[in-house]
């Protein structure tokens, strides 16, 4: 009898316990929330910045790859000025986003995407005032998308007014050559990058007012050549 007694208050205390750990458990996560869903997100974070990065490196390198041929090609003076402030500034935003891109194991690719390379055949067959007029409306295009891509990714903090990086010279009117610090863009909302360094966030932030400044400079040059 008394045995008895002893293994069932033992099941008893055992059920007990087990409850208590898994009240403990839930306690600790919100409502609905798997107790590892944090490292689930902080992983989809990765995951995103890891995408922003692999744009912006691809945005750098057609941007520059762009601007080489518009310095050789253009016929107007502000064409060629903007096509060398394109390869100045996208080198620049190339050197500041390396270090980003290596902590999340990102390489820099090798040639253009397929969209770049075609845009940049068809700019290869035209000359004089008409490569000016593409070149420019390629320029407004691409600038304008990527202004779109960087605000959710820069967020709140990046300052909206054109020209307002703590990075960038002056080029104030149309056709100056002024380094305006960083200039390229991608997709995506993206968080931080990796542990410890710069943030893709960070980086998005730092670049908004440089790219929305060459939209600016771009639209400025494009009405001029159009007429």
């Amino acid at each position: 009898m008394s045995r008895q007694w002893l293994t069932s208050g033992t099941l008893s205390l055992a059920m007990l316990l087990t409850g208590a750990g898994v009240y403990a458990q839930s306690a600790t996560a919100p409502r609905g929330q798997h107790p590892q869903s944090a490292s689930s997100q902080m992983g989809q974070s990765d995951v995103q910045s890891t995408q922003f990065v692999e744009k912006m490196l691809m945005a750098n390198m057609a941007e520059i790859k762009l601007g080489q041929l518009g310095v050789d090609r253009a016929t107007s003076p502000d064409v060629k000025s903007f096509a060398q402030m394109m390869v100045t500034d996208h080198t620049q935003a190339n050197q500041e986003l390396m270090p980003i891109a290596q902590q999340l194991g990102v390489k820099q690719p090798k040639a253009l995407d397929a969209k770049h390379r075609a845009l940049s055949a068809k700019l290869s067959k035209l000359k004089g005032a008409e490569f000016d007029r593409q070149f420019m409306k390629a320029m407004v295009d691409g600038h304008q998308e990527v202004v779109r891509e960087v605000r959710p990714v820069a967020g709140a903090s990046a300052s909206r007014t054109a020209g307002g990086s703590s990075t960038a010279g002056s080029a104030g009117t149309s056709g100056s050559t002024g380094t305006s610090g960083t200039a390229a863009g991608a997709a995506t909302s993206a968080g931080a990058s990796g542990t410890g360094g710069a943030s893709a966030k960070e980086y998005a932030a730092k670049t908004l007012p440089t790219i929305e400044h060459h939209l600016q400079q771009a639209k400025q040059i494009e009405q001029t050549v159009g007429k």
